[in-house]
C-alpha cells in the first residue's frame, strides 16, 4: 500500500509540473489593445510558443488587438466572447503552432 501511495504522489507531482510548463493566457484587455502589454493578460504574462491564447467571456475589452511584434502561440481558442475578436498584425508575423479553434464567434 505504501508503494502505491508513493507512485500516486509521484504522478501528481509530475502532472503539476507539466501543467505549469504550458500556460493558458486569457485576453482580459483591461488596459489597451496591445498584445505586448502584460496587464492585458491573465497572469500578467505574454503568451508564449506553447501557450493557448483564449478569448472568452472574461475578455471584456479591447477585442480588436494589435500585435506590435512577432508572436508564435500554441493554439487560439475563441469561445463566447462579448464582442467580435480581431487580431491585427500589420507587418509583424503571427503564427499558431497547432490549432485554431473557433468555438463560437459573435458578430
Amino acid at each position: 500500500m505504501k508503494k502505491l501511495s508513493k507512485h500516486f504522489a509521484l504522478i501528481v507531482v509530475m502532472a503539476t509540473l507539466r501543467l505549469s510548463a504550458v500556460a493558458d493566457q486569457t485576453w482580459l484587455g483591461g488596459t489597451d489593445n496591445q498584445w505586448t502589454n502584460t496587464a492585458n493578460w491573465s497572469g500578467n504574462a505574454l503568451p508564449g510558443s506553447g501557450d493557448w491564447v483564449i478569448y472568452n467571456n472574461l475578455s471584456a475589452a479591447n477585442l480588436s488587438n494589435w500585435l506590435g511584434g512577432d508572436f508564435t502561440v500554441g493554439s487560439i481558442v475563441v469561445s463566447n466572447p462579448p464582442a467580435p475578436v480581431s487580431i491585427n498584425s500589420g507587418s509583424p508575423l503571427f503564427s499558431v503552432e497547432s490549432e485554431y479553434e473557433l468555438a463560437r464567434l459573435r458578430g
